[in-house]
């Protein structure tokens, strides 16, 4: 297909593969890292182009591989929560000119792994929250065995303090009827309150369900409030129903919003994406399935955000044919529906290979988004995205964010701070064998 290339403003707009998709630079992921103007979208004055600039150096130690980063606003210092050397939980504050030495590790070298994400973390003023999976002692006979739950608080003043009590989250261990594993922790911060903390786990009483299910619990410092176990799909098809992961945030009531990739009932390679709010003790379901996935082992952590009383999910579904990916934002007002007029790509659908893990966020009514995506022949790149009500599309700011455009990029993370109006993205690239990560910001409200 021929693209038809306007300029205006400074600003290049691409028709491709049936969505308008508009950016500086060429578009096509080979251009400069020069940052378009999204002052007039996004409460910025339109006579002003900010461009994207890196924050500091590498974020994370040299030598070993540092994955899943969380991007954080603490006050007014950008912070990144991430793994490092697979079981290790690192925070790192920006100090005005570096990344500063990594917070002490709060699970003393036992965070669990996953092939989603693990530890997340989420941010209420000056405190940070983390929540984990614990790896399980496989020479231990007690609670201890089993991979569990916990949340930390960190405070400038005393650093990590475990909360609950110092008890996990999870459902504890007892004989009988025994104990089952934990993972997948998502902590979503409300704007006063405790945390909010979602996981999976299965149930040990065979009661309605005995599958991994997905569990929330509201955690203060000295106790929590757990719910009952949810699965949506039907226990008694013909193969198992387990949650494999799961997004989570907070309603402007309060109420958490749980989106989960459950297995389907009947289709043994199928993954269904779910989403329910739990409130009064009881999860209420926001309509039914809302996609389909057919490679459950590449299932990113589904990105979740409320504004108002409508509730958006970005998410990756791969196709039944080839297992390649595609982004796709839907929104639920009552019914579900897709947000702008198909997939969010920054390619063209002959060019496009593969697009990965999401991420979404609200700024001041503007929703932006973070992707990983490669092309038929390069990448990953990280792009960022805002919509434009107007136009009803997905509009590119910027171009690649790459430190190096020939290494590999992933799984990027969006932070925004209201004090100085700086929209951060953390992502993990491959620099010397190893993943690590990196920070770019770019101011969009002067």
């Amino acid at each position: 297909m021929q693209l038809n290339k306007l300029r205006c403003l400074g600003v290049l707009v691409l028709f491709l593969g049936g969505v308008l998709l508009v950016g500086c630079g060429n578009g096509n992921g080979t251009g400069s890292d020069a940052g378009s103007d999204a002052g007039s979208d996004a409460g910025g004055d339109e006579n002003v182009t900010y461009q994207w600039e890196q924050l500091g150096g590498q974020v994370s130690p040299a030598g070993a591989e540092s994955e899943d980063p969380t991007m954080l606003v603490i006050g007014t210092s950008p912070a990144v929560g991430y793994r490092h050397q697979s079981f290790r939980t690192h925070l790192n504050i920006y100090d005005g000119s570096t990344w500063g030495t990594t917070q002490p590790d709060p699970s003393a070298n036992n965070t669990n792994s996953s092939i989603y994400s693990t530890p997340d973390f989420c941010t209420r003023g000056q405190d940070v929250f983390m929540a984990y999976s614990h790896a399980g002692d496989a020479t231990a006979n007690d609670d201890t065995f089993y991979d569990r739950i916990f949340v930390y608080h960190w405070s400038q003043a005393s650093g990590w303090t475990q909360q609950n009590g110092g008890a996990e989250v999870s459902v504890i261990w007892s004989d009988p009827p025994g104990g089952v594993d934990a993972w997948e922790p998502a902590i979503a911060c409300p704007p006063s309150g405790d945390p909010r903390v979602a996981w999976v786990e299965a149930d040990v009483v065979p009661d309605p369900d005995t599958e991994n299910g997905s569990w929330v619990a509201e955690v203060a410092s000295g106790g929590s409030t757990r719910s009952s176990i949810l699965s949506r799909n039907n226990t008694d098809g013909s193969y198992a129903t387990d949650v494999r992961t799961l997004g989570l945030a907070i309603d402007s009531s309060g109420f958490p919003i749980v989106a989960q990739w459950e297995q389907d009932q009947t289709e043994q390679w199928l993954t269904n994406l779910y989403v329910s709010r739990y409130s009064a003790g009881n999860f209420v379901n926001l309509g039914d399935s809302i996609a389909d996935d057919w490679d459950s082992n590449n299932l990113p952590v589904p990105s979740v955000v409320a504004d108002g009383s409508v509730v958006y999910v970005a998410y990756s579904e791969a196709n039944s044919t080839d297992d390649t990916r595609h982004i796709y934002v839907k929104r639920y007002t009552g019914t579900w529906e897709t947000v702008g007029s198909g997939p969010v790509s920054a390619f063209s659908a002959s060019d496009h290979y593969d697009s990965n893990n999401p991420d979404l966020l609200m700024v001041d009514g503007q929703l932006w988004l973070a992707w990983q995506e490669s092309n038929q022949y390069d990448g990953y790149f990280i792009y960022v995205a805002y919509f434009n009500s107007a136009l009803s599309e997905w509009v590119i700011d910027g171009d690649q964010l790459n430190v190096d455009l020939a290494n590999s990029a992933a799984d990027p993370s969006l932070a925004y701070s209201a004090g100085d109006g700086y929209l951060h993205v953390a992502f993990e690239e491959n620099t010397d064998g190893h993943p690590h990560i990196f920070v770019k910001r770019k101011r969009i409200n002067p």
